[in-house]
C-alpha cells in the first residue's frame, strides 16, 4: 500500500469544495475548487454563463475560446 502524501503534517491532499454565490443584483453563481477532479491535472478553467450565451477559458488552450 502506498504511503499518503502530506502538504501539512496530518492533512491529506484531497481538497474539494464548492461555494454557492448570490450577488446584490440577484445574479447567482458557483465557485468550485478541486484537487481531486479526474482528468483535470493542474487545470485552471473559467466558465461564465448568461441568459443568452456562455464563455469558457482554460489554461493550455488560451488561443481557443468556445462560446
Amino acid at each position: 500500500m502506498r504511503k499518503p502524501q502530506y502538504l501539512w503534517r496530518g492533512r491529506l491532499l484531497d481538497d474539494d469544495g464548492d461555494v454557492l454565490l448570490k450577488f446584490e443584483d440577484g445574479a447567482t453563481g458557483v465557485l468550485s475548487a478541486s484537487q481531486v477532479a479526474t482528468g483535470e491535472e493542474n487545470a485552471l478553467k473559467l466558465r461564465i454563463y448568461g441568459e443568452k450565451a456562455g464563455l469558457e477559458w482554460r489554461t493550455g488552450r488560451t488561443k481557443y475560446t468556445p462560446w
